[in-house]
């Protein structure tokens, strides 16, 4: 997800306040079982019930903004599908485009199949690599905004009322993990990466 909000941020022009929907197919689930058991045919991007989600309902319209925070903040899934959707075009131009950024900036050791990182065979990086990918986001000034919000509060659409969304980052949240030189970034967690963060 810091590789799709690096990317998205760099080469694409965003008006944040742009209001946009995506096609059923960028919201649609499949078990992780019945992926193992298709051997990862089906497309990469595909969501898994128990995974994080922003709570996009099918038809819903969310702004730009909304979609960067609640994929960072709520480390939505759903969200990550949404934005490269929109933003590529297809999801598969997206992380085409994504790959080849990645690759510009210093990444040997990483291809992502999907703007999420749900577990597939064909994606995969580094830690090395994911130092390049943090290092290069935090030199912009929205993604250090986004990354270092502790609450953010998720609009009202033509489908939900507003709701808040906390940070998932502890290190930044009032409590016994915060730490006051924390300037935030990304948290993560699925069952073959185990709890990841950088």
């Amino acid at each position: 997800k810091i590789a799709t909000l690096l990317y998205a941020t760099k080469k694409y022009p965003m008006d944040l306040d742009e209001v946009v929907s995506c096609p059923q197919h960028c919201l649609r689930k499949m078990n992780k079982s019945v992926k193992v058991a298709h051997n990862y045919k089906d497309p990469a991007y595909l969501l898994e019930p128990d995974g994080t989600h922003f709570w996009i309902k099918r038809g819903e319209e969310l702004s730009l903004r909304d979609l960067l925070y609640g994929m960072i903040l709520a480390s939505g899934n759903d969200a990550s599908n949404y934005l490269a959707h929109h933003l590529g075009g297809s999801i598969l131009k997206f992380m085409k485009g994504m790959n080849a950024y990645l690759k510009e900036i210093g990444c040997k050791e990483t291809l992502f199949s999907n703007p999420h990182g749900l577990h597939h065979p064909r994606h995969y990086t580094t830690a090395y690599d994911l130092a390049l990918i943090t290092r290069e986001a935090l030199k912009d000034d929205l993604i250090r905004t986004i990354v270092a919000t502790k609450e953010y509060e998720r609009s009202e659409t033509n489908l939900q009322t507003a709701k808040k969304v906390q940070h998932s980052n502890l290190l930044i949240q009032p409590g016994k993990f915060f730490y006051p030189r924390a300037i935030g970034m990304k948290t993560g967690y699925h069952e073959d990466a185990g709890y990841c963060f950088a």
